[in-house]
């Protein structure tokens, strides 16, 4: 018969499942004082407030308060991908290093992901000390998709659903940061679309990863453009943008969309606006916003646009590929990610969701010179 005991694990997965104490204690029925006093060890719950704790933490009553658990794991040093706000993150091994994401980067989803582990100090140059909520074996297996892409998200959890090496998280950051974090190893897989042009994608990956053999392979294709709400006084032309009053979410520095954006003001022989209402971090956000009335118009994709309900002012079609140094290919994880986008499900699903999933798996090899 299971000792029920109080313990610090119920606090541990629930920052895993990134749940308040009140969102808990809403969920099991309990008062949150209560749940304050059992993650604190000063109480120790009934056998129906441990019952109802774990239904809602979807756990079992012995992971959760048996007395002959095992001990947590000891902190790990890690590397962050990014500054982060939020304590939780996602973590893999890349070379002998392990490297922290947090989980609050790319269009606000990282919050619903169960998370690997929560930081516990930091120091300078990004480095940092976490608390696993895994066991090592299960750290290690992670894999991070960078880049700005939805598809990648929807991807990683097509993955996960079926056994198999690796365990896939994605990790929402800018073409020119992904490309970044691949030259510096911190990432095996990323995204990038620079501007609609396929050659100048190539081109700038040549750039920025010098003498490096490298696959680029194919996600999806997409329509890029302004997100508008359905019926509004708004903007229909992309020079209206520019005047008084019009609320823009724009994307940062680096974001391929944002270089299309830029270059559709230059072909009309004017500068793009400068002012925003905001600066969003993925094309979800930016859709989001304009759905909310932050926005009067913001960068976007179609598929993102098609989630919220808006109208789409077209700039321009764009390919979305996958970056990955040819020496990791023959990783386990990497190989099932890429038997995985010939698969006819990803693909139905990409399609699903509103992408052009006609470039999924066609891969092409680049040795940057």
């Amino acid at each position: 018969m299971t000792t029920i005991a109080a313990t610090p694990r119920v606090r541990e997965l629930r920052v895993q499942r990134g749940l308040t104490q009140a969102a808990l204690a809403d969920l099991a029925g309990i008062a949150r004082q209560s749940l304050i006093a059992i993650e604190s060890g000063r109480a120790t719950p009934s056998v129906a407030v441990a019952i109802a704790v774990a239904r809602a933490l979807e756990a079992t009553v012995e992971a959760l308060f048996a007395g002959d658990a095992p001990a947590p794991e000891a902190a790990i040093d890690v590397e962050l991908l990014a500054p982060a706000a939020d304590d939780r993150v996602a973590i893999t091994a890349i070379d002998g290093r392990w490297i922290a994401a947090p989980l609050e980067l790319g269009d606000g989803r990282g919050r619903m992901i169960a998370a690997d582990g929560v930081l516990i100090a930091r120091g300078r140059g990004g480095a940092a000390a976490i608390e696993p909520l895994r066991a090592r074996a299960a750290l290690e297996d992670g894999v991070l998709l960078v880049g700005c892409a939805p598809a990648l998200g929807l991807v990683a959890d097509r993955l996960n659903a079926a056994r198999g090496p690796g365990r896939f998280t994605w990790i929402g950051r800018s073409s020119s940061a992904a490309l970044h974090d691949l030259a510096a190893r911190r990432a095996q897989v990323v995204g990038v679309h620079f501007g609609g042009d396929d050659e100048r994608t190539l081109a700038r990956v040549r750039r920025a990863l010098p003498g490096r053999d490298l696959l680029v392979i194919g996600l999806v294709a997409w329509e890029a453009g302004l997100a508008l709400r359905p019926g509004a006084a708004r903007p229909r032309a992309l020079e209206e943008l520019g005047r008084p009053g019009v609320r823009l979410a724009l994307r940062e520095r680096g974001a391929g969309i944002q270089r299309l954006f830029e270059a559709a003001w230059r072909r009309r022989g004017a500068a793009a606006p400068a002012t925003a209402a905001l600066h969003a971090r993925g094309h979800l956000e930016a859709a989001q916003a304009v759905a909310l009335g932050a926005a009067d118009a913001g960068l976007t994709i179609a598929s993102a646009a098609r989630r919220y309900g808006l109208d789409l002012l077209p700039l321009g079609r764009e390919r979305f590929d996958l970056v990955i140094d040819r020496r990791d290919a023959d990783d386990p994880r990497i190989a099932r990610l890429l038997e995985g986008l010939s698969d006819g499900r990803i693909r139905r699903a990409l399609a699903a969701a509103g992408d052009d999933a006609g470039p999924c798996g066609d891969a092409r090899r680049l040795v940057a010179a």
